[in-house]
């Protein structure tokens, strides 16, 4: 079976700008959800501070997205 080769087109302003938000932890966003719009662009469903919770209430079943999450972690063991 031959391989599936697509590109994306990821040059969409408000993609980009909520793809900043997302890994700044100086803004409020700590979650976005995109899916690919009409000609391959990847469009942005839904941005947010409330976490994976709030993601989930954007999801339809009849669409694939790709979810991208910020998580702050302290180590409480220390690095050694």
């Amino acid at each position: 079976m031959a391989a599936l080769k697509r590109s994306v087109d990821l040059s969409n302003e408000e993609f980009k700008q909520a793809w900043e938000d997302v890994r700044n932890d100086a803004t409020d966003t700590n979650w976005i959800l995109l899916a690919y719009g009409e000609h391959d662009e990847i469009q942005l469903r839904g941005k947010g501070p409330g976490g994976l919770k709030d993601m989930k209430r954007k999801l339809h079943d009849n669409q694939i997205y790709v979810g991208v999450i910020r998580v702050k972690a302290v180590d409480e063991h220390g690095s050694h």
